[in-house]
């Protein structure tokens, strides 16, 4: 888990079937699941956060309708809404660059939310090799953490 100091600069709504499951940070040198925790300390509101975490909930219970959409709301609705919760998001967090749908790495051909608002483009972010942190985590459903591999050097303990 990044440390409490850590601010994500691009995130990625994406739905998933794990509850809480639908922030995924991809700033450079990072991959992986965002609790929402981590997006209420950035500032996002409470609120929103609730929306979207009924909005990955209608996801998740596709798994035991056979994956068959609510006659109320179909798929293209689901993901219209899916969309405005990421905007609102982008709107809440001007300071990092937002994504919608994009379960990997952010498609660098299709725009940012923050592209399609108009916000000024952010600048760009370097790291050094000291700061790069590795690409790979296990991620910890039943507890929620998130893992990262050992650092070159590091020794595991016996």
């Amino acid at each position: 888990m990044p440390s409490d100091s850590y601010r994500p600069t691009v995130v990625s709504i994406a739905a998933e079937y794990e509850e809480d499951a639908y922030a995924w940070d991809h700033s450079p040198g990072e991959v992986g699941h965002l609790p929402p925790s981590i997006l209420a300390d950035m500032g996002a509101d409470p609120d929103l956060l609730a929306r979207l975490s009924a909005w990955n909930d209608t996801y998740g219970q596709l798994a035991v309708t056979d994956f068959q959409w609510r006659a109320e709301q179909s798929e293209a609705e689901w993901g219209e809404e899916g969309l405005q919760l990421a905007l609102e998001l982008q709107r809440q967090l001007p300071d990092i660059e937002v994504y919608y749908g994009n379960y990997g790495a952010p498609d660098p051909s299709c725009p940012s939310l923050r592209q399609q608002l108009g916000l000024p483009p952010l600048p760009a972010v370097e790291t050094s090799a000291d700061e790069h942190r590795s690409g790979l985590y296990a991620y910890a459903p039943l507890s929620g953490a998130t893992h990262r591999p050992h650092e070159s050097g590091a020794t595991s303990p016996k």
